[in-house]
């Protein structure tokens, strides 16, 4: 029974990622779209059409990836400096969108440390607060601390009397 539910459900994923690749087949089918173009040293233009769609954001999209593609090949990420995107007809669209590749930056390795006079004024009010909640803190013990002693002598007291 188990090996017979492991089994439909390995070729039910097998369908469904067949699903997607066909889908991105379509999309590549669908879509008139130009080779990247060198425009100036590191500045690309990349454009593309589609009937039978009237969603300007796929079409974007696509091409973006298109672009991202492009530079990953020479090891870089790529910029997106300027997108346009319109219909040209009821169920037809074109986009268009310069880029640039950009090399890939680490992370920085040390924590950012806001030093904006705003950023310093809120330090200094939490260093505030947490110092006259410590003084409020220790206040309290030594009041605890001076009535816990007060009782003890006159429990002394109590018993001597006695």
């Amino acid at each position: 029974m188990k090996t017979l539910r492991n089994a439909l459900c390995l070729a039910m994923a097998a369908g469904l990622l067949a699903g997607c690749s066909d889908l991105m087949q379509a999309l590549e089918k669908s879509a008139n779209y130009t080779d990247v173009e060198k425009i100036d040293y590191n500045l690309y233009r990349i454009s593309g059409e589609r009937g039978n769609i009237n969603q300007e954001l796929q079409l974007r999209d696509y091409l973006y990836q298109r672009a991202k593609d492009f530079c990953m090949r020479h090891s870089q990420g790529a910029q997106l400096l300027e997108a346009v995107s319109g219909r040209t007809g009821p169920e037809h669209v074109k986009a268009q969108l310069i880029f640039r590749c950009v090399g890939i930056l680490k992370t920085p390795e040390k924590e950012f440390i806001d030093n904006s006079p705003e950023a310093d004024a809120a330090r200094r009010e939490a260093e505030r607060k947490a110092r006259e909640e410590a003084e409020e803190k220790a206040e309290a013990e030594a009041e605890a601390k001076a009535k816990a002693e007060e009782e003890a002598k006159s429990a002394e007291e109590a018993q001597k009397e006695e």
